[in-house]
This record gives C-alpha cells, sequence and structure tokens, in this order.
C-alpha cells in the first residue's frame, strides 16, 4: 500500500503531465497498482533471496556435520588400524621370544 505521500506525488505527476479529473484518477490508480506490483515483486525477490541464503545455511550446517563426522570416523579407522599393528609388532615379538627360547633349548 502506498502511503499519502507518495499518491499525492503521483498526483502532482499526472498534473503536471496534463492529466485532468478522470484521466488524472485513471493516471494515479494505474501508476498506484504499478508500484505496488513493483513493491511485491521486490519484497518476493527479497524473501525468496532470504530464503536461499537459510537453505545455504543449512546447507553448510549439513556439510560441517557431515564432515565432523567423516573426521571421526577416519580417527576411529586410524586409531583401530595403529592397535592391530601394536597387536602385530607384539606378536612377532613374542614370536622371536620363542624362537629365541627354542633356540637355547636345542643349544
Amino acid at each position: 500500500m502506498l502511503c499519502a505521500k507518495e499518491i499525492k506525488g503521483l498526483c502532482e505527476a499526472g498534473s503536471a503531465l496534463g492529466y485532468k479529473d478522470d484521466e488524472l484518477r485513471e493516471f494515479v490508480k494505474t501508476e498506484r497498482l504499478r508500484l505496488e506490483k513493483e513493491k511485491q515483486i521486490q519484497f518476493d525477490k527479497e524473501e525468496k533471496e532470504r530464503e536461499m541464503e537459510k537453505l545455504r545455511f543449512e546447507a553448510q550446517k549439513i556439510e560441517a556435520e557431515r564432515a565432523e563426522k567423516q573426521k571421526d570416523r577416519d580417527a576411529e579407522k586410524l586409531r583401530l588400524e595403529m592397535e592391530e599393528r601394536q597387536k602385530e609388532r607384539e606378536a612377532a615379538e613374542r614370536q622371536k621370544e620363542k624362537d629365541r627360547e627354542a633356540v637355547r633349548l636345542k643349544e
């Protein structure tokens, strides 16, 4: 909805263009509708931009969560691999110890 100053401005512009009486009313009506439509289009555009920004923010949040989960999975996988290597080293060390003991007993 246009404010009184905007409508007054339209009346003055119509008068300056030479419109009078019914023509002036029609000019003001037409221009008022055009301006209101432009304002609505601008409002809708801004609303859409806000919604898109909100969606981008949500997407970034989801991506950050996904990356954090992947980082945790990678860290857990690395920890398990390191535990497995440690077990293998310990098993190899025990086997070497058994082999040394067997060699000593043979002597």
